[in-house]
Protein backbone atom coordinates (compact mmCIF):
# COMPACT_ATOMS: atom_id res chain seq x y z
CA UNK A 1 0.00 0.00 0.00
CA UNK A 2 1.32 3.37 -0.94
CA UNK A 3 2.50 5.82 1.71
CA UNK A 4 3.23 9.14 1.43
CA UNK A 5 6.96 7.93 2.84
CA UNK A 6 7.50 5.17 0.12
CA UNK A 7 6.63 7.68 -2.82
CA UNK A 8 9.56 10.05 -1.29
CA UNK A 9 11.85 7.41 -0.96
CA UNK A 10 11.04 6.21 -4.20
CA UNK A 11 11.65 9.67 -6.13
CA UNK A 12 14.95 9.61 -3.52
CA UNK A 13 16.42 6.42 -4.86
CA UNK A 14 15.78 7.96 -8.53
CA UNK A 15 17.63 10.69 -7.91
CA UNK A 16 20.39 8.41 -6.17
CA UNK A 17 19.58 10.29 -2.51
CA UNK A 18 19.13 8.18 0.64
CA UNK A 19 15.81 7.09 2.00
CA UNK A 20 14.04 8.84 5.04
CA UNK A 21 15.20 8.25 7.94
CA UNK A 22 11.81 8.63 9.15
CA UNK A 23 8.49 11.05 9.01
CA UNK A 24 10.41 13.80 10.92
CA UNK A 25 13.29 13.88 8.59
CA UNK A 26 13.91 17.50 7.34
CA UNK A 27 17.34 16.80 5.62
CA UNK A 28 17.73 19.10 2.69
CA UNK A 29 16.42 16.80 -0.59
CA UNK A 30 13.48 15.42 1.86
CA UNK A 31 12.44 19.06 2.15
CA UNK A 32 12.99 19.40 -1.46
CA UNK A 33 10.47 17.05 -2.40
CA UNK A 34 8.23 17.56 0.04
CA UNK A 35 7.91 20.67 -1.17
CA UNK A 36 6.93 19.30 -4.40
CA UNK A 37 5.29 16.49 -3.43
CA UNK A 38 1.07 18.16 -3.60
CA UNK A 39 1.75 19.71 -6.61
CA UNK A 40 2.80 16.69 -8.45
CA UNK A 41 0.11 14.80 -7.74
CA UNK A 42 -1.66 17.43 -8.20
CA UNK A 43 -0.97 17.52 -11.88
CA UNK A 44 -0.95 13.73 -12.31
CA UNK A 45 -4.52 13.87 -11.31
CA UNK A 46 -5.91 16.39 -13.52
CA UNK A 47 -3.15 15.03 -16.38
CA UNK A 48 -5.58 11.84 -17.27
CA UNK A 49 -9.45 10.65 -16.66
CA UNK A 50 -8.01 8.11 -14.24
CA UNK A 51 -10.78 5.65 -13.56
CA UNK A 52 -9.98 4.76 -10.31
CA UNK A 53 -9.91 8.66 -8.87
CA UNK A 54 -13.29 9.18 -10.84
CA UNK A 55 -16.38 10.01 -9.07
CA UNK A 56 -20.33 10.07 -10.06
CA UNK A 57 -22.58 12.11 -8.54
CA UNK A 58 -25.90 14.28 -9.14
CA UNK A 59 -25.47 17.70 -8.58
CA UNK A 60 -27.45 19.72 -6.34
CA UNK A 61 -29.03 22.92 -7.64
CA UNK A 62 -27.50 25.92 -6.51
CA UNK A 63 -29.73 28.62 -5.10
CA UNK A 64 -30.13 31.86 -7.20
CA UNK A 65 -29.12 33.84 -4.03
CA UNK A 66 -25.92 31.98 -3.74
CA UNK A 67 -25.45 33.22 -7.63
CA UNK A 68 -26.42 36.42 -7.14
CA UNK A 69 -23.87 37.08 -3.96
CA UNK A 70 -20.97 35.61 -6.48
CA UNK A 71 -21.99 38.02 -9.05
CA UNK A 72 -23.08 35.47 -11.22
CA UNK A 73 -25.58 34.94 -13.64
CA UNK A 74 -27.25 31.30 -14.99
CA UNK A 75 -24.73 32.14 -18.61
CA UNK A 76 -27.66 31.81 -20.39
CA UNK A 77 -28.56 27.97 -19.31
CA UNK A 78 -31.77 26.70 -17.69
CA UNK A 79 -29.82 25.46 -14.52
CA UNK A 80 -26.65 26.40 -12.52
CA UNK A 81 -25.23 23.63 -10.27
CA UNK A 82 -22.90 23.49 -7.32
CA UNK A 83 -19.61 21.92 -8.52
CA UNK A 84 -17.99 19.85 -6.00
CA UNK A 85 -14.01 19.78 -5.28
CA UNK A 86 -13.15 18.07 -9.28
CA UNK A 87 -9.68 17.87 -9.92
CA UNK A 88 -10.50 17.35 -13.79
CA UNK A 89 -14.36 16.91 -15.52
CA UNK A 90 -14.64 14.05 -17.26
CA UNK A 91 -18.18 13.80 -17.88
CA UNK A 92 -21.38 15.75 -17.74
CA UNK A 93 -24.93 14.32 -18.79
CA UNK A 94 -28.65 13.73 -17.32
CA UNK A 95 -28.84 9.84 -17.34
CA UNK A 96 -25.76 8.93 -14.90
CA UNK A 97 -24.92 6.26 -17.20
CA UNK A 98 -20.86 5.99 -18.43
CA UNK A 99 -21.65 5.38 -22.03
CA UNK A 100 -23.93 8.57 -21.90
CA UNK A 101 -21.66 11.03 -23.48
CA UNK A 102 -23.75 13.01 -25.66
CA UNK A 103 -23.95 15.80 -23.46
CA UNK A 104 -20.09 16.22 -23.06
CA UNK A 105 -19.09 19.74 -23.94
CA UNK A 106 -22.85 21.38 -23.05
CA UNK A 107 -22.23 23.05 -19.88
CA UNK A 108 -20.09 26.07 -18.40
CA UNK A 109 -18.02 25.86 -15.70
CA UNK A 110 -17.29 29.03 -13.83
CA UNK A 111 -16.84 30.59 -10.34
CA UNK A 112 -17.54 27.27 -8.66
CA UNK A 113 -20.58 26.02 -10.72
CA UNK A 114 -21.75 23.85 -13.33
CA UNK A 115 -24.11 25.85 -16.01
CA UNK A 116 -26.37 24.01 -18.28
CA UNK A 117 -29.56 22.90 -19.72
CA UNK A 118 -29.52 19.04 -18.01
CA UNK A 119 -31.93 18.08 -15.31
CA UNK A 120 -31.09 15.87 -13.36
CA UNK A 121 -27.25 16.52 -13.67
CA UNK A 122 -24.82 14.08 -13.38
CA UNK A 123 -20.96 14.62 -12.67
CA UNK A 124 -18.30 12.72 -13.61
CA UNK A 125 -15.07 13.86 -12.38
CA UNK A 126 -11.32 13.19 -10.87
CA UNK A 127 -11.98 14.12 -7.13
CA UNK A 128 -9.33 16.39 -5.22
CA UNK A 129 -9.62 14.11 -2.14
CA UNK A 130 -7.28 11.89 -3.88
CA UNK A 131 -4.52 13.74 -3.28
CA UNK A 132 -5.28 12.63 0.75
CA UNK A 133 -6.04 9.36 -0.18
CA UNK A 134 -2.69 8.06 -0.91
CA UNK A 135 -2.89 4.67 1.10
CA UNK A 136 -6.00 4.09 -2.20
CA UNK A 137 -2.96 4.81 -5.08
CA UNK A 138 -2.45 2.06 -7.62
CA UNK A 139 0.78 1.08 -6.90
CA UNK A 140 1.52 1.71 -10.79
CA UNK A 141 -0.35 5.63 -10.07
CA UNK A 142 1.94 6.07 -7.02
CA UNK A 143 4.96 5.24 -9.23
CA UNK A 144 4.20 7.38 -11.34
CA UNK A 145 3.55 10.21 -9.10
CA UNK A 146 7.39 9.21 -7.47
CA UNK A 147 8.88 9.31 -10.97
CA UNK A 148 7.44 12.94 -11.75
CA UNK A 149 8.58 13.89 -8.61
CA UNK A 150 12.17 12.69 -9.23
CA UNK A 151 12.06 14.09 -12.74
CA UNK A 152 10.59 17.34 -12.13
CA UNK A 153 13.50 18.19 -9.46
CA UNK A 154 16.65 16.57 -12.43
CA UNK A 155 17.69 19.66 -13.09
CA UNK A 156 18.63 20.64 -9.09
CA UNK A 157 20.22 16.95 -8.55
CA UNK A 158 22.46 16.74 -11.46
CA UNK A 159 24.27 18.97 -14.34
CA UNK A 160 24.52 15.50 -16.51
CA UNK A 161 21.90 16.43 -19.58
CA UNK A 162 21.87 12.82 -20.14
CA UNK A 163 20.85 11.59 -16.75
CA UNK A 164 18.02 14.21 -16.91
CA UNK A 165 16.93 12.84 -19.60
CA UNK A 166 16.89 9.54 -18.68
CA UNK A 167 14.87 10.92 -15.66
CA UNK A 168 12.51 12.42 -17.62
CA UNK A 169 12.16 9.71 -20.23
CA UNK A 170 11.09 7.52 -16.88
CA UNK A 171 8.82 9.76 -16.23
CA UNK A 172 7.37 8.85 -19.35
CA UNK A 173 7.52 5.49 -19.49
CA UNK A 174 5.46 4.95 -15.57
CA UNK A 175 2.69 7.99 -16.76
CA UNK A 176 2.02 5.72 -20.07
CA UNK A 177 2.09 2.57 -17.77
CA UNK A 178 0.30 3.91 -15.09
CA UNK A 179 -2.36 4.50 -18.29
CA UNK A 180 -2.67 1.33 -19.29
CA UNK A 181 -3.18 -0.42 -16.49
CA UNK A 182 -5.93 2.49 -15.57
CA UNK A 183 -7.92 1.40 -18.80
CA UNK A 184 -7.66 -2.36 -18.01
CA UNK A 185 -9.55 -1.85 -15.03
CA UNK A 186 -13.01 -0.61 -16.94
CA UNK A 187 -15.01 -3.68 -17.60
CA UNK A 188 -15.02 -4.46 -21.29
CA UNK A 189 -18.56 -3.54 -22.81
CA UNK A 190 -19.55 -5.42 -26.17
CA UNK A 191 -21.13 -3.30 -28.52
CA UNK A 192 -23.45 -4.49 -30.73
CA UNK A 193 -23.45 -6.16 -33.80
CA UNK A 194 -24.00 -4.55 -37.35
CA UNK A 195 -25.30 -5.96 -40.06
CA UNK A 196 -22.24 -6.46 -41.62
CA UNK A 197 -20.94 -8.34 -39.03
CA UNK A 198 -24.11 -10.37 -38.75
CA UNK A 199 -24.30 -10.97 -42.15
CA UNK A 200 -20.70 -12.48 -42.27
CA UNK A 201 -21.68 -14.98 -39.34
CA UNK A 202 -24.99 -15.73 -41.72
CA UNK A 203 -27.25 -14.19 -38.80
CA UNK A 204 -30.36 -13.22 -40.63
CA UNK A 205 -29.27 -14.34 -43.88
CA UNK A 206 -31.57 -15.53 -46.12
CA UNK A 207 -30.72 -19.21 -47.28
CA UNK A 208 -32.04 -18.91 -51.14
CA UNK A 209 -29.05 -16.20 -51.46
CA UNK A 210 -26.19 -19.19 -50.71
CA UNK A 211 -26.64 -21.51 -53.51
Amino acid sequence: MPTRESVLNDALALLGQPRMSGPADTSTWVRRLEGGFDGVAQRMLEIHPWNFATVREALAAAAETSLSSSGLSLQGRSYAYTKPAVARIVLVNSSGAWSDNGETGHYEDEGGYIFTDLSPCWLFYISKSWLTRIGSWPAVFAWAVATELASSHAEVSTKDSGKQEQLMMRAREALRAARSWDASQRPFTAHPEGRWVRSRRGIGRNPYWDV
